[in-house]
């Protein structure tokens, strides 16, 4: 009997020591989507990246002409209907064709490459520390009201919309 009185004792002191702290949950996308100075950064990337998305979809263009116009020779060259001379002119404006088409592919990959270093880099370098900020602003918010975990309001299943310190921590950021 005494040692049933003891393990029930060591039981509910392990069970109180057990009991669950204080619980949040944050809505990641809505932290950044109103945090207003991550919002400007992200601007400012898409800025430095738009003039070379811009010659990128004027080399598809550019490309899809040269396409075209490949296409064209190449029924030239084949038809039947024409003499030899103009068929032979046709088929050294397909090989033209085909260079320059190479040419423009390489340098669109070339561009691809660049804008997409381009925009890494803008993502290192500007909106990193921001999502540090963010990250550092749901601890600060946590601390001061004693909350002891914070989940992402994606991996939650339910939370009572009560549990949610977003409005904070957005209000934290943007003061």
């Amino acid at each position: 009997m005494k040692k049933l009185i003891i393990i029930s004792l060591v039981l509910s002191s392990l069970l109180g020591s057990l009991t669950a702290g204080n619980i949040a949950t944050v809505d990641v996308q809505k932290i950044l989507a109103e945090y207003v100075e991550f919002n400007q950064a992200v601007e400012k990337v898409r800025s430095s990246v738009a003039p070379i998305e811009e010659e990128i979809q004027r080399m598809q263009q550019e490309i899809t002409v040269i396409i075209a116009d490949a296409r064209e020779a190449d029924a030239t060259a084949n038809n039947p209907a024409l003499d030899s001379a103009a068929q032979d002119e046709a088929r050294s404006k397909l090989v033209e064709l085909q260079g320059k088409l190479q040419s423009k592919q390489s340098q669109l990959q070339q561009f691809s490459q660049q804008a997409q270093e381009l925009a890494q880099n803008g993502q290192q370098s500007e909106l990193a520390p921001l999502q540090e900020k963010a990250l550092a602003a749901v601890e600060k918010v946590s601390k001061a009201a004693k909350i002891d975990l914070v989940l992402p309001t994606g991996s939650v299943v339910f939370a009572a919309d009560s549990l949610d310190i977003s409005d904070k921590v957005i209000a934290e950021l943007n003061k």
